[in-house]
């Protein structure tokens, strides 16, 4: 009876070890992975995920490229040129950021009318805490 106990454990050992011995992690881009960090803190404190103003205030505030204070803020005063200007960044923000972690299943778009905000999910929430940029989370 005990060898058959330890056989099955052998063989369960050697199974679990196949099943996860290709198992990968993809990270994001490294802005990305900033921006999972921040939500992740936003949602511990008791917040409602981000907005697309402030994830374009923040990635000014980390230094993203495309996001610098003259690309934020035009010299013009002309309303045209400021939505203009606001919809690159949107698109930019979308198409090279969201769009990434929404595919991955690390964020999702909560609607509102027009307006969203993006969560982050369980899997950002591992992706955030594997990236060792969380203070004191012992990676």
């Amino acid at each position: 009876m005990r060898s058959r106990i330890t056989f099955f454990i052998f063989k369960l050992y050697v199974f679990v070890t196949e099943v996860f011995q290709h198992f990968r992690i993809m990270m994001p881009k490294p802005e990305n992975v900033r921006l999972l960090v921040e939500l992740l803190r936003r949602k511990e404190s008791g917040g409602d995920g981000m907005t697309s103003e402030e994830i374009i205030g923040f990635f000014h505030s980390i230094g993203v490229h495309g996001y610098e204070e003259e690309k934020l803020h035009t010299a013009e005063r002309d309303a045209y040129q400021r939505a203009k200007k606001k919809r690159a960044l949107l698109n930019r923000m979308n198409r090279g950021y969201l769009r990434e972690l929404e595919e991955q299943g690390y964020v999702e778009r909560q609607w509102q009318g027009r307006n969203f905000s993006v969560q982050v999910t369980k899997a950002g929430e591992h992706i955030a805490c594997v990236s060792g940029l969380i203070p004191g989370s012992g990676v």
